[in-house]
């Protein structure tokens, strides 16, 4: 089964185009290909509705690079794999680019490998994508949490493995007259009557 591929082809030999094109095929995708050369052109494909799911970009373009075309691509906040293609590219621009956050780099006499580099690309981006859903999902658990802990009547405080204080929730103010900033850092032996300290250390 093929799987659908909306893909930007920043490139000034339509040709080459083409060939990206076939080599994704052979890879078994079904490539929905669009090809720019200018900087204008890219901006707008990158800011209008229907975004692509990868780029491949040759490194020299007519009138920027492809390194300028990855910045820009970050400078929107958009995580789409990016690649760069080209038959020029030398070792140093190619760490380089790696280190900015292209997803992969090849050259155009091997395409062969342009199949395995863009799945490899789209599964990276499947994991960021969960990560950022399993983070986000944890955040709105902790914010829930804390609306119950914070509007609860009961005292609640939470401690280290030591018995140092580490949260008093609102309600242990009005309860034992303590600001919220009186116990944090400090052991929760020091609040104890003597009597109830003994019992505990025993």
């Amino acid at each position: 089964m093929t799987v659908v591929l909306r893909v930007l082809i920043l490139e000034d030999r339509h040709a080459d185009a083409e060939l990206m094109a076939l080599e994704l095929q052979a890879g078994g995708f079904d490539p929905d290909w669009r090809r720019v050369d200018t900087e204008a052109d890219y901006c707008a494909c990158l800011d209008q509705g229907l975004l692509p799911d990868v780029i491949l970009s040759d490194y020299r373009l007519p009138d920027f690079d492809g390194l300028r075309a990855l910045r820009l691509l970050q400078q929107r906040g958009l995580d789409i794999p990016f690649i760069l293609v080209s038959g020029t590219i030398g070792e140093d621009i190619a760490v380089e680019a790696m280190k900015q956050g292209a997803a992969d780099y090849l050259l155009k006499d091997r395409l062969a490998r342009l199949g395995p580099a863009v799945m490899n690309a789209l599964e990276q981006k499947r994991l960021r994508d969960e990560r950022r859903q399993a983070e986000a999902a944890l955040r709105d658990s902790e914010k829930r949490f804390r609306a119950l802990i914070e509007n609860s009547s009961d005292g609640i405080v939470l401690l280290s493995a030591e018995g140092t204080i580490l949260y008093d929730s609102p309600a242990v103010t009005q309860i034992l007259g303590y600001a919220p900033d009186e116990r944090i850092g400090r052991s929760v032996f020091e609040f104890m009557h003597p009597d109830d300290r003994q019992a505990s250390a025993e």
